[in-house]
């Protein structure tokens, strides 16, 4: 019987049954995608999401001539006074970030489109912050679907509705405070844990 010897170009050339071959045609197939696409398309599915959740809030707060919940005016005046416009008693104390926030939004928007603004940016950060923190897990696009269902209950809407902005707002830096604090714990260089320790600070404020 004669058998016959594949010179070295005919061998590259076949087909080969092997799983290296498998993997090797699964990467050059049709339906091979860039990691960076794969890495993006959670992102950009989630943050799709949420911008269709802040649309939809925003048309329901435009149908209104009132500000959203009863504490916008309080947090305005707590904030002009940080400012050095007494408008409330000096004994009364506030934590700043939500007053600051609430007065420069008035001056950027005015008084009820700056105080409805707030209301849309406090009602999704609890969801933009626990996407944070299970994609940072590596869950990918089951921390795009399940931080998804936080940022459309009805929790979250209707807390902001009834005043809720500071705790909307501090559940959402919540999970970067819980990241930023491992960093730093983690960090053998002082130097770099400095920016993050700048976050815990404005996080607890």
């Amino acid at each position: 019987m004669k058998v016959e010897t594949l010179s070295p170009e005919r061998q590259e050339s076949m087909p080969m049954d092997g799983p290296g071959s498998i993997d090797k045609r699964e990467a050059t197939g049709p339906l091979a995608v860039p990691k960076w696409v794969a890495t993006a398309l959670p992102h950009l599915g989630f943050l799709g999401l949420v911008g269709l959740v802040t649309f939809l809030r925003w048309k329901v707060l435009q149908a209104t001539d009132y500000p959203p919940g009863l504490d916008g005016g309080n947090w305005l005046a707590y904030g002009h006074a940080l400012l050095g416009e007494h408008v409330r008693s000096s004994s009364l104390v506030y934590p700043p970030v939500v007053p600051i926030q609430a007065v420069v939004s008035e001056w950027l928007f005015g008084s009820f489109t700056g105080l409805r603004l707030l209301a849309l940016v406090a009602s999704v950060a609890p969801a933009i912050g626990l996407y944070v923190l299970l994609a940072d897990g590596g869950l990918s696009w089951r921390a795009a679907v399940l931080a998804g269902f936080l940022a459309s209950s009805c929790a979250t809407g209707q807390a902001v509705d009834c005043g809720g902005q500071p705790q909307s707002l501090g559940l959402g830096i919540l999970p970067g405070f819980i990241l930023t604090l491992e960093r730093v714990l983690l960090s053998r260089r002082p130097v770099t844990a400095l920016p993050r320790s700048s976050l815990l600070l404005f996080a607890t404020s």
